[in-house]
């Protein structure tokens, strides 16, 4: 069990990181925040460069662009 409430507590859970932040405008308020976590980033980070090597240059801009864009919204 984590308790999220604690300072820089944070849970990593199927690609997801969850913790609170800090209210923006400095006040005590705190917010809880859903974001990707590192791993999944890195992860995607490499699928794109993967797409984008100089070992795809053979496709045309068009399908590559067409491909790009069936993976980001997936």
């Amino acid at each position: 069990m984590v308790n999220l409430r604690e300072e820089g507590a944070s849970l990593d859970f199927l690609g997801f990181t969850f913790r609170y932040y800090k209210d923006l405008q400095g006040g005590s308020w705190r917010y809880f925040n859903v974001s990707p976590s590192g791993k999944a980033l890195k992860k995607e980070r490499e699928k794109l460069h993967e797409m984008t090597n100089h070992r795809q240059c053979f496709k045309p801009i068009p399908r590559l662009i067409e491909e790009l864009n069936r993976h980001l919204k997936g």
